[in-house]
């Protein structure tokens, strides 16, 4: 919107200059101006323009013809300064847009919930009752000052029944006679307010929008042979808005609309350098004071109304909150020690050992291992049992089937202690017998040993596949420590508003409200027709509240976002098809992607 109408009179100034002849002697002035054109290849601030355009002298003559030495230059310097001022007025109009939709969504919360009219209520008490005693004082010092003064006429004077309502309750001094002195409940008259507080702050929105509206579509510069008309067009539209928001909003309903294309073909280019000084001097700034007069008569209430029942109530809790907390010290200091004692264990405990063996297993630390057994318990067994079974097949040959020792102990080794299981068998049958001699015992104890070493055989088993997995359980170790630091880090940053990557549910609701809106705004205009200067305004408000929301939006998504709102203020220009078509595509993808 502001870059395409700089980029159009970006290609007028380069087709003006390439053309501009002029002799330097003869048209010193015209140099200078053309300086002035460089000039503003930077924008100046809005407050400097007034500096910059008094260094020139404009004719004061309207140049009939477009022809004339010099005068395109002229009027490019002007058009310059209209646009510097058409971004600084349409800036302030858009800084308007976030509290004036701030402030709705206030009063519509607060209509929304009977409790929120109760609380509304409490807050402005102090303010009523200032009023009402200021009322009171002012004409009982009217009375004594009397010449007929009596206290019955005093009396007479402050009994009125709807004094009250009309004092603490302006509004209804706006009403027929008959409903202000008719009976109102108070929940009743708070809820009239808040409408009216709402009403008066939607007449005043729609205003600045319509303003917007207006400068949106009619702002524009077309070629070099228009640029006169355009200047003359576009600086008399801003002076004609910056007198209308000066205006009450209600007056401006009943009063002439202004129209847009109507210009004043009469003017000098000294006429509208005097137009844009002032503007930049006075009228915006006007419109600014009004504009801050009208909104703090609407607005919702300042933070020290809202909060000073909080206030009193900590300062009467106080002592009470004081004496308990001195009467409990001891047991308060014990408690922060033995918190931080436990926060302290569990990092150390759950969190820094388990990550440290957890380093350690990938690093094949020995002494990290998980084992259930020695790592030599099941070397020291196996020799072992192979120590007896040869020492008893050289006792017993007659129980060998072999005399080879490496053969006697590689099938020991393999779990084969035949010549144990035959003398075994033999010993059997005369077990008192063989008891008494040994040989019994003996096999028996050899066999003891082969079941030790089965055992260990098999617990090396498991001992292994614990191996295979130890990084497994190293991470079912930690897993729930991290949670727990996971889910109260998030809780913290909930909490404290340090959420600087992601949109919080609060800014969701906000921004998918004021999508919302803007497709209400589309819904009830006519089908396929173009927008009017009021809802496009609203529109390109809103799309400035959403621009504040992107701050919210993920880094990495935050430039098609704000690339989306661009094409929402562009698609304004056009039909509302084209509008939904935007809309609609910010709906599907940023609520697929979990932004909304």
């Amino acid at each position: 919107m502001r870059n395409t109408l700089t980029a159009d009179l970006d290609r007028i100034q380069q087709e003006i200059l390439d053309s501009a002849s002029i002799d330097a002697s003869d048209h010193p002035q015209q140099l200078s101006l053309q300086g002035a054109v460089r000039a503003f290849d930077t924008p100046p601030k809005l407050r400097n323009l007034a500096k910059i355009l008094e260094k020139h002298e404009f004719s004061d003559v309207l140049h009939t013809e477009q022809q004339a030495p010099g005068a395109a230059v002229e009027w490019l310097v002007l058009a310059r300064a209209t646009v510097v001022v058409y971004e600084g007025f349409l800036e302030e109009l858009f800084q308007r847009a976030l509290p004036l939709s701030e402030d709705n969504i206030y009063w519509d919360q607060v209509l929304r919930h009977r409790g929120w009219l109760g609380l509304y209520l409490l807050q402005t008490l102090p303010q009523r009752l200032w009023a009402f005693s200021r009322l009171l004082a002012t004409q009982a010092k009217q009375q004594i000052d009397a010449t007929d003064f009596t206290l019955g006429t005093l009396r007479n004077s402050v009994s009125d029944r709807t004094l009250f309502r009309r004092i603490a309750f302006p509004h209804i001094q706006g009403q027929k006679a008959a409903m202000a002195n008719k009976f109102i409940s108070l929940d009743t008259m708070v809820k009239q307010e808040v409408m009216a507080k709402r009403k008066g702050l939607r007449g005043l929105q729609g205003v600045q929008a319509r303003a917007v509206g207006m400068l949106a579509t009619e702002a524009k510069f077309e070629n070099a042979d228009t640029l006169q008309q355009d200047v003359i067009g576009l600086a008399s539209m801003l002076e004609s808005l910056s007198d209308e928001l000066c205006s009450d909003p209600e007056d401006l309903e009943k009063s002439e609309i202004l129209d847009a294309t109507a210009v004043h073909a009469s003017a000098s280019p000294a006429g509208v350098a005097q137009t844009l000084i002032a503007l930049s001097t006075d009228k915006i700034a006007d419109s600014r004071a009004f504009y801050r007069a009208s909104a703090s008569i609407h607005s919702k209430p300042s933070v020290l109304t809202r909060y000073w029942p909080v206030g009193v109530g900590l300062y009467f809790s106080g002592s009470t909150i004081l004496k308990f907390i001195s009467n409990r010290q001891q047991a308060i200091e014990e408690w922060i020690r033995e918190t931080l004692e436990t926060a302290k264990s569990f990092w150390q405990n759950w969190v820094i050992e388990p990550i440290s063996k957890i380093i350690a297993t990938i690093r094949h630390d020995e002494g990290s291992e998980v084992a259930l057994m020695s790592r030599r318990s099941l070397a020291a067994d196996m020799d072992s049992l192979e120590r007896m079974v040869v020492d008893f097949a050289v006792d017993n040959p007659e129980f060998a089937s072999t005399t080879d020792l490496d053969a006697l102990k590689s099938a020991a080794r393999e779990g084969d202690v035949t010549p144990v299981l035959i003398a075994y068998e033999k010993n059997i049958k005369s077990p008192l017998k063989n008891a008494v001699t040994g040989s019994l015992i003996r096999s028996l104890l050899i066999q003891v040993q082969k079941t030790k070493v089965d055992v260990e055989v098999a617990i090396n088993g498991i001992d292994k596949l614990l191996k295979s997995q130890e990084l497994v359980f190293g991470f079912l170790g930690v897993s729930p420590a991290l949670v727990l630091l996971w889910a109260g880090g998030s809780w913290c940053r909930r909490t404290l508003g340090l959420k600087k990557h992601k949109m919080g549910s609060t800014s969701k609701i906000e921004t998918v409200k004021v999508l919302r809106t803007i497709e209400r705004l589309l819904t009830t205009q006519r089908e396929g027709g173009k927008l009017s200067y009021k809802r496009r305004g609203l529109i390109l408000c809103e799309v400035q509240v959403l621009r504040k929301y992107a701050k919210r939006v993920p880094s990495s998504l935050r430039h098609e976002f704000l690339q989306d709102l661009s094409d929402v203020e562009e698609a304004t220009a056009l039909k509302t098809d084209a509008v939904r078509q935007v809309i609609a595509r910010i709906y599907r993808v940023y609520t697929t992607a979990h932004i909304l």
